[in-house]
C-alpha cells in the first residue's frame, strides 16, 4: 500500500515552499483502467450472455422507464459454473454509446446481495437504444431473450 507523505524539513516545514506539490498517484483512473480491462476480457469470453443482457436492459428501460441489473439477472440466467460477475460488463458500452444513462441508486431486490446499492438505469437516446437492439450480433448469431 502506498502512503503519500509531504516532504518536510527537520522542523516539519516544507523545505521548498515555492515548488509545486508533488503529484499523488491517481488510483481512480488506474481502477477504471483495471475495470475496463476486466470487462473487456468478460466481453470476449461471455459475449452471448452479455449481449443478451444488453438487450434485456434496453427493452426493460424502454418498456418500464428504468431498470437495474436485477431486472437483467431475472431474465438472463447465469449458467452453472459461470461466474455471475459478467453482469457488471453489461451497462458500460450502452452508456458510452448513449443508449442509457444512470438515474440514481436503488437497493437490490436479491436477498443474497445483502441490500447492496445498484445503479438504476434510464433511457439516454431512444434512437441509439433502438439501433443497439437491432445491430447484428458481434458473432453473427442472433441471441433471443
Amino acid at each position: 500500500m502506498f502512503i503519500y507523505e509531504e516532504p518536510t524539513d527537520d522542523n516539519g516545514r516544507d523545505p521548498n515552499p515555492d515548488s509545486p506539490p508533488p503529484e499523488k498517484p491517481d488510483s481512480t483512473s488506474e481502477g477504471e483502467r483495471l475495470r475496463d480491462e476486466a470487462h473487456g476480457h468478460l466481453r470476449d469470453r461471455r459475449q452471448h450472455l452479455i449481449r443478451a443482457g444488453e438487450k434485456v436492459l434496453i427493452r426493460k428501460i424502454v418498456s418500464d422507464g428504468s431498470a437495474t441489473i436485477d431486472d437483467v439477472r431475472a431474465e438472463v440466467p447465469c449458467p452453472p459454473g459461470i461466474d455471475p460477475r459478467f453482469f457488471g460488463a453489461i451497462p458500460g458500452p450502452l452508456v458510452k454509446f448513449g443508449a442509457i444513462r444512470p438515474l440514481g441508486y436503488t437497493k437490490t431486490r436479491r436477498s443474497v446481495a445483502h441490500a447492496r446499492m445498484l445503479i438504476e438505469w434510464g433511457l439516454g437516446d431512444l434512437s441509439k437504444a433502438l439501433t443497439y437492439l437491432t445491430d447484428p450480433e458481434p458473432t453473427g448469431e442472433e441471441v433471443t431473450v
